[in-house]
């Protein structure tokens, strides 16, 4: 049987999770949001060809992989931490993850929102829940294979909007 990480499915499709989680409801499956959710079997299969037959995603693959591949060249040339724009936000499913309220990429940054970042605590302490911040982030991934992004616990900040 095949089976795959939630977060590596959407990496080797060149897809978000929540572009997953719709497939698959469409499909008619129930998938936790957890990134480190497998999947397996009949499923992954479906999902796999869903993706492989959809014009609009075949188009798409195209554009991004071109775009991935530009982007990977310049973050290569500058630096493996790029600035973008995160939020805090309280997650539906805190069964994996400590503390109530978490950072994530705001929609529309370089990387989704379904990945969380590992920074300074002071930024899920001290502001209200919403808050939207500057920092320098890498995308790294954990031994079990999770991806997230990591921003040093001591680098500044910039608080964007409370």
């Amino acid at each position: 049987m095949s089976k795959i990480r939630l977060s590596k499915l959407a990496l080797k499709l060149n897809v978000s999770i929540a572009e997953i989680l719709k497939c698959a409801s469409l499909l008619n499956h129930e998938i936790d949001t957890n990134p480190n959710t497998f999947i397996e079997g009949d499923l992954y299969v479906q999902i796999v060809e869903w993706f492989k037959n959809s014009e609009k995603y075949n188009k798409e693959n195209q554009r991004n992989t071109i775009n991935s591949l530009l982007n990977q060249k310049n973050l290569k040339s500058k630096s493996k931490y790029i600035e973008i724009t995160v939020e805090s936000f309280i997650p539906k499913n805190l069964s994996v993850k400590h503390g109530d309220v978490h950072i994530r990429p705001v929609k529309g940054e370089v990387y989704e929102p379904e990945l969380f970042v590992a920074c300074s605590k002071s930024l899920s302490y001290d502001y209200p829940v919403g808050t939207k911040f500057k920092l320098n982030v890498k995308l790294t991934q954990r031994e079990d294979g999770a991806y997230y992004l990591y921003s040093h616990y001591s680098w500044p900040y910039k608080v964007v909007k409370s």
